[in-house]
């Protein structure tokens, strides 16, 4: 969402919130119209909660609520500014919901189909025979899935404002901002596969010098005990071999420098909101808890960026598995919020 979309949103919120506070004026002014020639005494003030004519003004009660949503698990505390206008503030966390996707390894940049022998039998794949290498060299085989973890990783604090219009006092409308972490989401490999993500990035080193052009680069020494070595030339090991890695449709996935595959998913700081919802405007003295259900949109300032390595993986073709939630997160331009809120009156 660009600056002129905000304007204009936040131009008709402020335009809504002056035309409503001047119809809640003229009620107000009307009812007390009505009781000039009424007297106030003892049981008018306990049905005003505690002001004559029974309006509210700023800080003559403050609710604490717990609210359970799509932003998480938040408490807030809010309080009446009149009778139409309450402000809310407070902080929300989303636990850390784990999903898991596996991610298969591949050798090279492009599928490989599956050959046959003469007689019919399958020959092993090119990730096959390496796996073989690596169980004679290091007594370990190489898993060909990866478990990955997916969870999200979002906070916020917020400043709310909710309308209620109605003479009801149930039905409301909210504006305000949500304030929160960079990183919504993130994606991580299992701890189980540090051994294979360290294989992986063994080999891929190696072919990565054995294919640099730099002669320095084509020796690697290895220490044989007390002053001695063994140089063993990669340009024989790394011929006819491509690096290992997970094919993501147009993108290629090579572990990292710490044996590590991981991607984020992040959106603005500042989030603009929006929303509507039903409950109860305060509490009543006899009746000190309420119940609210709120609905809306958040704005995170477009598109999410997928972030993987310094690549956004919004802009690549990505198939499969991992294709499918880029496509969700794709479609996302806002985030929907949908919360339940327990309040309960302080005072």
């Amino acid at each position: 969402m660009n600056a002129k979309h905000l304007r204009q949103i936040l131009t008709s919120v402020i335009a809504a919130i002056a035309f409503l506070n001047v119809t809640a004026q003229e009620q107000k002014n009307a009812t007390i119209n009505v009781r000039t020639n009424e007297t106030v005494n003892g049981s008018d003030l306990s049905a005003g909660q505690g002001q004559p004519n029974g309006t509210i003004s700023l800080a003559d009660h403050l609710n604490a609520a717990l609210s359970v949503g799509t932003t998480g698990i938040g408490i807030d505390l809010s309080m009446p500014i009149d009778e139409t206008f309450r402000i809310r503030a407070g902080v929300s966390i989303m636990p850390p919901i784990r999903h898991t996707a596996n991610f298969k390894l591949t050798v090279g940049n492009k599928a490989e189909k599956t050959k046959y022998d003469k007689n019919g039998n399958p020959l092993p794949t090119r990730f096959e025979r390496l796996s073989n290498m690596f169980y004679e060299m290091s007594g370990y085989k190489l898993s060909q899935y990866v478990g990955v973890y997916g969870e999200p990783s979002y906070h916020n604090a917020s400043l709310l404002v909710d309308i209620f219009p109605f003479h009801n006092k149930k039905w409301f409308l909210t504006g305000g901002i949500y304030y929160g972490n960079k990183t919504i989401a993130k994606a991580y490999n299992k701890p189980e596969a540090g051994p294979t993500l360290f294989s992986v990035g063994m080999y891929n080193n190696m072919v990565e010098r054995g294919n640099s052009g730099n002669e320095q680069d084509y020796i690697l020494k290895l220490p044989t005990g007390g002053n001695s070595t063994m140089d063993v030339d990669l340009r024989d090991f790394v011929e006819g071999r491509e690096k290992m890695g997970f094919q993501l449709g147009d993108y290629f996935l090579v572990p990292d420098e710490n044996a590590m595959v991981k991607a984020s998913v992040q959106v603005n700081r500042l989030k603009p909101y929006l929303g509507f919802g039903y409950g109860d405007y305060e509490p009543k003295a006899n009746k000190r808890y309420g119940v609210m259900l709120e609905f809306g949109v958040m704005w995170w300032g477009g598109t999410p960026r997928v972030d993987c390595y310094g690549t956004d993986l919004t802009t690549q073709h990505v198939k499969g598995e991992v294709g499918k939630y880029i496509n969700v997160i794709k479609a996302l331009k806002v985030f929907p919020v949908l919360n339940i809120r327990f309040s309960r009156r302080i005072f």
